[in-house]
């Protein structure tokens, strides 16, 4: 069995369309999405098939959602499961033949009804005709027409806009001079540059709207440089760019001594596109263990090279 769990969020999540995705999931509820995105880690799925797993984890990491797949395939039935499982095949079995049983008792009792109706009938049709009651049938009774239920997709849609109103308490949107001041210290900020380039579309700014666009593209480009650099860490390695520090989220079986090496090499090409940042690197291997450490920038100057290529 292979479980799918949401073990935290990335700084540039994108939470409306994260818990969209998230009620899509078959069983999960609003109240489970919310406390689950507030406290992880958050089990969200358990299935036998490794490759469901992995669809759902690559579709919701799109969002932001950080996620971990663990598990394996079912194992054997141990003695006491084997019990259990005799004991359902028994109980099937006698409910199998109260099924028969109870499928007879039900015809003899069809038989009898229908004996007993004919007698009736024999019974009134030897009456004289003047003494038979004939009374008009009463109207039949027009009942209230009942509200239909409002689909279950309805329902999810209501419970989703509860849950993004609970996000938005907790998160207020940023006004276009707070995502700037956040952009002058960061602007690699990809979740600056789109809320901003929303801001201005509302307020019908196209001019703006469009370089904070190009801005946002450019940012998103430069993570996906960043990110090729690490390829001694596997192929999805995972990229963020904050104010002082290039983090990296790798998954690669690495010793120790490999894994010191590889991020003294991989510092030295961050530090040379993005001097003064350091490197946070986070390396997690297939027996869920985490090797991480902090280097220090090689090189002090904090001017960024905003054209990594």
């Amino acid at each position: 069995m292979f479980t799918l769990k949401i073990t935290g969020l990335t700084a540039q999540k994108d939470m409306e369309s994260l818990v969209k995705v998230l009620l899509r999931v078959p069983g999960i509820t609003s109240q489970q999405v919310s406390g689950g995105l507030k406290a992880p880690p958050f089990n969200l799925l358990s299935t036998e098939q490794k490759a469901q797993a992995e669809s759902i984890k690559s579709m919701i990491e799109k969002f932001g959602a950080i996620c971990e797949i663990t598990g394996d395939a079912s194992p054997a039935r141990s003695g006491s499961d084997t019990q259990e499982f005799a004991k359902i095949r028994l109980k099937t079995k006698e409910k199998k033949k109260h099924g028969v049983l109870n499928f007879w008792l039900f015809i003899l009792a069809i038989l009898a009804a229908i004996l007993v109706i004919e007698n009736y009938i024999s019974g009134t049709a030897d009456k004289p005709k003047s003494q038979e009651k004939h009374t008009p049938p009463k109207p039949a009774e027009k009942k209230p027409a009942e509200k239909p239920a409002p689909p279950k997709s309805a329902e999810k849609s209501e419970d989703a806009d509860k849950v993004l109103e609970k996000a938005e308490k907790q998160e207020p949107p940023k006004t276009n001079n707070d995502l700037k001041k956040d952009l002058s210290k960061n602007p690699y900020n990809t979740g600056a540059w789109k809320s901003l380039h929303e801001n201005f579309l509302k307020e019908g700014d196209t001019v703006s709207a469009r370089r904070a666009k190009e801005s946002y593209d450019k940012a998103l480009k430069t993570q996906m440089v960043l990110s090729s650099l690490a390829k001694a860490f596997g192929n999805e390695a995972r990229v963020e760019i904050t104010e002082d520090a290039v983090h990296y989220r790798t998954s690669k079986d690495l010793t120790d001594s490999e894994f010191y090496h590889e991020a003294e090499k991989l510092r030295l090409s961050v530090s040379t596109r993005f001097p003064g940042k350091d490197l946070v690197l986070e390396n997690y291997n297939s027996s869920n263990q985490v090797q991480s450490v902090r280097l220090k920038a090689i090189y002090s100057n904090t001017a960024p090279n905003t054209d990594a290529e």
